[in-house]
């Protein structure tokens, strides 16, 4: 329900087990994007987000195939940096899954339920260049998948082994290859043809 006024709901997603919905709104204070999770059937939607430093928002927002777990991008602990966060769908405490506050943004993320991880692409504003990381779901250590100096271009999941494949170069320059790693760790492996 809108209680603020001028207060939108700027996105939603509903649970794969069709039981909740969540959504990003400016539900209680104008201009501050927050997270609720309301029951599909109706009810008292519960703030999912946790305090917020002045000025942050939410951005963007998944919900684990499991349907125990959502997971959002938001500013919420230093306003103008973009951090990762994961916390129950039906409320309770949020917890960071980006590494700590630095000169950097989460880019883009996306759950892999099969190692029960999330993969995202960290901006790191200094070297202009994307890293690639997976955190556990609940909660856990940052582990970085791509190797230090590399630049991460973009990343896809595999569907049925716990792979992330990313696209880049590991040195950091203009070369451009394909290489593997799975979501729990490892080293790099570059699966397209050698380059000239």
């Amino acid at each position: 329900p809108r209680r603020v006024t001028d207060g939108d709901v700027g996105r939603y997603v509903i649970s794969q087990d069709s039981r909740h919905v969540v959504y990003v709104a400016e539900q209680d204070v104008d201009q501050r994007r927050e997270l609720y999770s309301v029951p599909i059937s109706g009810g008292m939607p519960i703030q999912l987000n946790g305090a917020m430093v002045a000025g942050g928002n939410v951005d963007s927002v998944l919900i684990d195939p499991d349907t125990q777990r959502v997971v959002f991008s938001a500013d919420k602990d230093a306003n103008d940096v973009e951090e990762l966060y994961s916390v129950p769908i039906t409320g309770g405490a949020p917890v960071k899954l980006s590494p700590p506050a630095g000169p950097g943004d989460v880019y883009v993320f996306e759950i892999d339920q099969l190692s029960d991880r999330v993969v995202f692409m960290l901006d790191n504003q200094v070297t202009s260049r994307f890293s690639l990381f997976s955190t556990p779901l609940a909660g856990g250590t940052p582990l970085q998948l791509s190797q230090s100096g590399a630049r991460v271009d973009y990343f896809r999941l595999d569907p049925v082994i716990p792979v992330v494949v990313y696209g880049g170069s590991q040195s950091g320059g203009f070369d451009y290859e394909v290489f593997s790693v799975p979501t729990a760790g490892g080293a790099p492996n570059a699966i397209s043809a050698p380059l000239v």
